[in-house]
């Protein structure tokens, strides 16, 4: 058996053991469609329509349509603004705008990337309007399984920003990968394992996604 898939099976029972079992944990299944279109030299505009579904994939938990700009200065940083109209169960809306630096190095068939957002979002629910700010990093490998097929591995950690803010912090694990299977459509397939960063009884949560993208 080819040594990178062997790698990437390994990657991902890992993950598996880390996340282990706890009394509150959920399955979730994330569905999205995404366009990604250039619009002058380095800058690219990016749309994305995402379902998320909860309670082993049976009830709605949240529909978001966001758009974004990229400016990528090099080949090892670039710059990225977005906007996420949210729209929850429970008659919750949220309205997030968010800032990203990434930062990429390629080592021989390797890629590792480390992406810094800070994002605040504005929340109205029938507790009134508040708003949480958040800061988070995410470190992420990616290498060549082939020509189309490229899987990656890491981690995010999510930190809140102000007072009684300790209920926005949890880490990620994710594994996935990106298939490539026309020249402008591609196919990523991943796995999240979350859990939140408290004493008492944090929640975790299993989260399947399937996203297409279009790439003009």
């Amino acid at each position: 058996m080819n040594k990178k898939v062997i790698l990437f099976m390994i990657l991902i029972s890992f993950i598996s053991i880390l996340s282990g079992s706890t009394a509150e944990n959920s399955l979730k299944f994330w569905q999205a469609f995404g366009l990604d279109v250039p619009i002058a030299p380095g800058f690219k505009l990016y749309f994305e329509k995402q379902i998320r579904y909860e309670e082993k994939f049976t009830n709605l938990d949240s529909d978001f349509n966001e758009l974004g700009i990229r400016y990528r200065l090099n080949k090892f940083l670039s710059f990225r603004l977005n906007y996420r109209y949210v729209s929850l169960s429970g008659n919750e809306i949220r309205h997030r705008f968010d800032g990203n630096t990434q930062i990429n190095f390629k080592i021989k068939n390797f890629t590792v990337s480390n992406r810094f957002r800070l994002q605040h979002e504005s929340i109205e629910d029938f507790d009134g309007n508040y708003s949480e700010l958040e800061f988070r990093d995410r470190l992420r490998v990616s290498f060549n399984l082939s020509k189309k097929i490229r899987p990656y591995f890491g981690g995010e950690i999510f930190l809140g920003i102000g007072d009684d803010a300790t209920n926005q912090n949890k880490y990620r694990l994710i594994a996935g990968t990106n298939w490539k299977i026309k020249k402008r459509v591609t196919i990523k397939l991943f796995y999240h394992f979350q859990k939140e960063l408290q004493n008492d009884n944090p929640d975790s949560s299993h989260i399947f996604g399937l996203k297409f993208n279009y790439s003009f």
